[in-house]
């Protein structure tokens, strides 16, 4: 089958490829003098990093199991209406998602917890992943009666193409105010001072925030982060109080001004853009298909979108590589606004805070780079930001 052979050698394969060259690369690279991080530092997030790529492996071949068995014993034979199609499609995608579950349980609950990452319980695992099954489900439901009401028509593409990219604009104005809350507690930032430097910041560059807000993830996860959530008036900062809690204001008030960069630059409206972009390729490229492409399923309404589900992963796979250059691009623009806002030793210090809060292992293979990362290796960030090469390697001794 043209389809099977498209998911496994065009999708499958080159991630199997990348995941293994990049479980290489940090094998090699740890036995190199560490960088960014001290000796301990460095391997446990290397290990770390480890951990994860060969779990990714896993999550691959599961998947091309998953999807060969779908194919051959799992497909409708006949369709059901509107209602049954849609209800067969999101069945189908839930049973895919509790078999990842095992997965999950591991990372998060084990390995995760292993490295110091998750701080909650295991009751917050099970709530959360509740709460996103039944939010997806419920997407996924109408997404599927939009499209299944589409197909019958000529130009279905054209027109699922308008209802994804209104329901993207809608998510980002959706999400801040109504989706995150469900997950997280956001309160007002009551330090005035803190508060008050934030807010001249924003002035200085003509952001108006509905708030800033304090995010508890520290309830759930040690890593730090910040950001800028919505459009238009639901625009919002969003801390996460372990960035509080672990940077000064001058770092805090850096990393800020690295995040006004995007909104400066525009980079949310290209992102965007872009994303609008994949979606009407995904949806012309599916109009396209012809039926000997769908052997040996039957081409009913249910099947071809779940087709157009998996195709729409491959090419959200090779989309990647684009929109990574584009966000690395920005992002080294971002680093240059932020450095002259609050200068480039206040943003370089904070970046090494995030480095060693988050365990980022500073090496990555090329072809991990090209397909996966948005943002630059935090190496080539730092030089770029004017650190001498000799400040960013660490003294071993320093570790013990």
């Amino acid at each position: 089958m043209i389809f099977l052979a498209l998911y496994l050698f065009g999708y499958a394969l080159p991630k199997l490829v990348v995941a293994s060259l990049q479980i290489v690369h940090i094998r090699r690279t740890l036995r190199l003098p560490p960088v960014l991080l001290t000796g301990n530092l460095y391997r446990k997030a290397g290990h770390y990093a480890l951990a994860k790529e060969s779990l990714q492996i896993v999550k691959t071949l599961l998947d091309s199991l998953l999807v060969c068995a779908l194919v051959w014993w799992g497909m409708a034979e006949q369709s059901f209406g509107l209602w049954g199609d849609a209800l067969f499609v999101v069945f189908v995608c839930a049973a895919m998602s509790l078999v990842h579950l095992p997965l999950e349980m591991y990372v998060t609950l084990v390995l995760d917890r292993r490295y110091g990452f998750f701080q909650g319980t295991t009751r917050l695992f099970w709530s959360d992943t509740a709460k996103s099954l039944l939010l997806n489900i419920a997407l996924g439901y109408l997404a599927c009666i939009v499209v299944l009401a589409l197909l019958p028509f000529s130009l279905w593409w054209l027109w699922a193409c308008f209802f994804f990219w209104i329901l993207l604009l809608v998510a980002n104005f959706v999400y801040p105010v109504w989706i995150a809350p469900f997950f997280n507690q956001f309160t007002p930032l009551e330090n005035n001072e803190q508060a008050e430097q934030i807010h001249a910041l924003l002035a200085r560059v003509g952001f108006v925030a509905s708030g800033i807000f304090i995010m508890d993830a520290g309830k759930r996860d040690s890593r730090l982060n910040a950001y800028f959530g919505g459009l238009g008036k639901v625009k919002r900062v969003v801390l996460f109080d372990t960035l509080l809690a672990k940077t000064t204001t001058e770092q805090l008030l850096a990393i800020l001004g690295h995040e006004l960069g995007h909104f400066k630059h525009h980079d949310i409206y290209k992102s965007l853009l872009f994303a609008m972009c994949a979606i009407a390729v995904v949806f012309f490229a599916a109009s396209q298909i012809p039926e000997s492409f769908y052997a040996p399923i039957l081409p009913v309404a249910p099947n071809i979108v779940l087709i157009l589900f998996f195709c729409a992963e491959i090419v959200g796979f090779w989309a990647m590589p684009l929109l990574g250059m584009l966000s690395r691009h920005n992002e080294y623009a971002a680093d240059a606004f932020g450095a002259e806002l609050q200068g480039a030793e206040n943003l370089a210090s904070a970046l090494l805070v995030l480095a060693k809060e988050n365990r980022s292992f500073p090496h990555a293979h090329p072809w991990q780079i090209f397909f996966y990362h948005t943002h630059p290796p935090l190496l080539q960030r730092l030089l770029a930001l004017g650190m001498p090469q000799s400040a960013l390697v660490c003294d071993e001794s320093h570790s013990r």
